[in-house]
C-alpha cells in the first residue's frame, strides 16, 4: 500500500449487518449519498484513534474493536485533492446508532447494497459505496460461511 492515508472508514458491524448513513443534502461532498461512517485523520492521530473518534462523533456509539482493515479506497475530495481511505471492520458497544445532526439524515443496517448503490447512482454519486461497504459485506459473508451449522 503506497500513499499517505488521509481518511478512515469505520465499517461498523451490528448484529451481522453493516451500518450505513445518508449524508445530509447540505454537505458539499457527496450530498445525500449513502456512505459508511468515517472521515479525515487529524494531525498526530493514529488510524485506530481516528476510527474511534469518527464512530463516536457520527453515531454516538463507542468503538470496542477496530480491525481487520479490509478496504483501501482512493478518491478526490470536494476540492479535488487526492485522498486515500483505509476501512476497518469496527465493533461497537451497546446502544442505538444515531445520525450526526447536520452531517447525516438517516442510518440503516444492511446486509445487501443494491438498493443503496442504486439510490446513490440516481443522485449522481456513482458506485462510491461499493468499494468500502462492499469489502465489509464480503468480509461478513465469509465469516457467515465459516460458522458451523446450528443443530
Amino acid at each position: 500500500m503506497s500513499g499517505a492515508v488521509t481518511h478512515v472508514a469505520a465499517l461498523v458491524v451490528l448484529d451481522g449487518a453493516l451500518l450505513l448513513q445518508r449524508r445530509a443534502a447540505t454537505r458539499t461532498f457527496l450530498p445525500g449519498a449513502w456512505d459508511v461512517v468515517g472521515g479525515a485523520v487529524e494531525a498526530g492521530e493514529s488510524l485506530e484513534d481516528a476510527v474511534r473518534r469518527e464512530v463516536l462523533e457520527e453515531t454516538g456509539l463507542v468503538a470496542t474493536e477496530v480491525g481487520p482493515w479490509v478496504s483501501d479506497v482512493r478518491f478526490e475530495d470536494g476540492d479535488g485533492r487526492a485522498c486515500r481511505e483505509l476501512g476497518a471492520i469496527t465493533r461497537v458497544g451497546p446502544g442505538v446508532p444515531r445520525a450526526e445532526p447536520g452531517k447525516a439524515d438517516a442510518v440503516a443496517l444492511v446486509t445487501a447494497l443494491d438498493a443503496f448503490v442504486e439510490d446513490n447512482r440516481r443522485r449522481g454519486h456513482g458506485d462510491v459505496l461499493v468499494r468500502s461497504a462492499g469489502a465489509a459485506l464480503a468480509w461478513l459473508g465469509a465469516r457467515q460461511e465459516q460458522r458451523p451449522p446450528l443443530r
